[in-house]
């Protein structure tokens, strides 16, 4: 159905004029399109406006200070324009000042409808009823130059046709040009595709699925034409220049690389979902190198991505660009938390040695995410001066903040056994405990003395730790352990006979027979050596074991000889054992 379009802004003044325009015109037998009738509830409204304003042989555009700033009014008009739509401007309100927008419309057309006592509706009506007929006139030419077109095998006689088109000024014209993109003559295609350059708006891309079946199938100068008029149409043609960008022609390929290049950091996002295999990743990062900083932020909040291969190649190219870590840096104390997250993984992976300070500050984040992704990175990065505050962070309140220290540390490899080891005898308790957590996981025999000069400190819990430190470097320790055996501290015998019991090297028997005979021994010494003795069945053992047993003031130590005496089992061990337990039950 043919029209005429109202374009307005939703400025009261402008809405009730717009309503007196329709009634007054529509009375006197013009059809009329209208947003807020023609649109109905669960319409998509782009959609609807894209095909009236195809449909119409003319605009009117109700000129008001509220529509020259109108983003839709502007959409409309640039649409309009591109489609070679005849706009006539109402000027209801003066307008003031240079307006881009005011680029696209004829200045020939304006009406004055400022005065609302003398408007003039009857040298609109006579304005609308000139656009109709020259409509009405260029259908019939248009009709006369496309008859048998699309079937017209002629390359002559198709160009000759093609350029009567092109000089057509009316909507149904460019139509038709779009419709010759289906051609069976290449040259006629390209020739067409050409015409559309020139014509075409980035509002308009009706053409992209010919375009895109041209990049699939077509010549090698069909496929540039095609990347030239998808440069114009702008960043909605971003997806289809992505596919141009893996071209078998190299000169196809740049051209779309260049125009990538153009689209600017809207692009990035679709570069980086298009890099599916390694020849694909290669050209997206020369394309992402072309860019510069332009791309940065782009690729900081690709890091994000829930696909690994994004966040992939997103970090090689934050890699490529030698000056991409200031933005980095300025971002990581940006007050989104989010951000302040991603740009903490991204430091990690950029693997910059400036960027250390502010991982670490990103350990005292208010936000635990952000907590833990600084952790990881200095993982990555691998300074082992960051160990020290990574201990610290093993006791943060966050259980995912914790667990990501310690991976952190773990990662740093080789150097992190001197760092750990300082703490465990000179850090806080927190810090020893955690260095003592991370050396029984590391099972290093490198840090076999220093975890037997700490087996006496002041924190139970540090001690157990170490303890069970020793015990995890297996045979490697058994030899030191044994000698801590003859040592004057209790608290060290102790420990060490616990770590030998743990390991279960029967060489152990011995010494730990003749240091249970000692005098000095303490109670705790006693229940230690008895349970160990028991853990690693030292039968010749069991005569000391039973005068333990029987003669031991201590009941820990006894019920530990009554243990070992029934680990072992011998008859005499387990006649002695239950003696003992019915006597406990008298």
């Amino acid at each position: 159905m043919e029209h005429v379009f109202i374009s307005y802004s939703h400025a009261a003044e402008d809405v009730q004029f717009a309503e007196q325009l329709t009634q007054h015109i529509a009375s006197q037998g013009v059809r009329v399109w209208i947003d807020n009738t023609s649109i109905r509830a669960g319409d998509n409204w782009l959609d609807e406006i894209n095909s009236a304003i195809r449909s119409a042989y003319g605009m009117l555009l109700i000129l008001t200070p509220d529509s020259v700033r109108s983003h839709n009014v502007s959409y409309e008009i640039g649409f309009a324009s591109a489609l070679r739509l005849t706009i006539v401007p109402l000027v209801l309100k003066p307008i003031s000042g240079e307006h881009q927008m005011l680029d696209h419309i004829k200045t020939k057309h304006h009406l004055n409808f400022t005065m609302q006592d003398n408007r003039p509706w009857e040298k609109l009506l006579e304005t609308i009823t000139d656009i109709k007929r020259r409509h009405k006139t260029a259908l019939t030419h248009i009709d006369r130059i496309t008859a048998g077109l699309l079937d017209n095998l002629d390359q002559e006689e198709c160009e000759r046709k093609l350029v009567q088109l092109a000089e057509i000024d009316d909507p149904a014209a460019y139509e038709e040009l779009l419709k010759v993109l289906n051609h069976p003559l290449r040259p006629i295609k390209l020739r067409a595709l050409e015409m559309l350059q020139e014509l075409t708006n980035e509002k308009d891309i009706r053409a992209m699925n010919t375009l895109r079946d041209f990049l699939h199938n077509g010549h090698p100068a069909l496929r540039k034409e095609s990347v030239k008029v998808l440069t114009r149409i702008g960043i909605k043609a971003g997806p289809v220049l992505a596919e141009a960008l893996y071209d078998r022609d190299q000169s196809v390929s740049l051209l779309a690389s260049n125009a990538l290049v153009k689209l600017g950091d809207d692009a990035v996002p679709i570069l980086l979902e298009s890099a599916t295999d390694r020849e694909r990743e290669l050209r997206v990062l020369r394309t992402l190198f072309i860019m510069g900083d332009a791309s940065i932020p782009r690729l900081i909040q690709s890091l994000g991505n829930p696909n690994p291969r994004v966040r992939e190649i997103a970090s090689q190219a934050l890699r490529a660009k030698t000056n991409g870590l200031p933005p980095l840096l300025d971002a990581a104390m940006d007050p989104n938390k989010l951000v302040r997250m991603t740009v903490m993984r991204a430091l990690g992976n950029v693997r910059d040695p400036r960027a250390l300070q502010k991982l670490l500050n990103g350990l005292a984040d208010p936000s635990a995410r952000v907590r833990a992704a600084a952790a990881d990175s200095l993982g990555k990065l691998g300074e082992v001066v960051a160990i020290s505050r990574l201990l610290d962070a093993m006791n943060d309140p966050d259980e995912g903040v914790k667990d990501s220290a310690y991976k952190a540390i773990r990662q740093m490899g080789d150097g992190v056994m001197q760092p750990l080891l300082h703490a465990l005898h000179n850090g806080r308790s927190e810090a020893r405990l955690a260095a003592a957590v991370l050396l029984r996981d590391l099972r290093d025999p490198a840090a076999l003395q220093g975890l037997i000069s700490a087996v006496e400190d002041s924190v139970p819990e540090v001690r157990q730790v170490v303890i069970a430190a020793l015990a995890n470097l297996g045979q490697d320790a058994v030899d030191a352990l044994i000698s801590v055996l003859e040592s004057t501290s209790d608290k060290r015998r102790t420990a060490a006979v616990w770590a030998l019991a743990d390991i279960g090297d029967p060489k152990a028997g011995p010494p730990l027979v003749r240091a249970l005979g000692e005098r000095s021994n303490s109670s705790q010494f006693r229940q230690a050596a008895v349970w160990a003795l028991g853990e690693l069945n030292v039968i010749y053992a069991v005569p000391q074991i039973i005068r333990v047993l029987n003669g031991d003031r201590d009941k820990e130590v006894q019920r530990a000889a009554a243990e070992a005496l029934r680990k072992i089992g011998t008859d005499d061990a387990k006649s002695a054992h239950d003696t003992w337990k019915r006597k406990q039950r008298q």
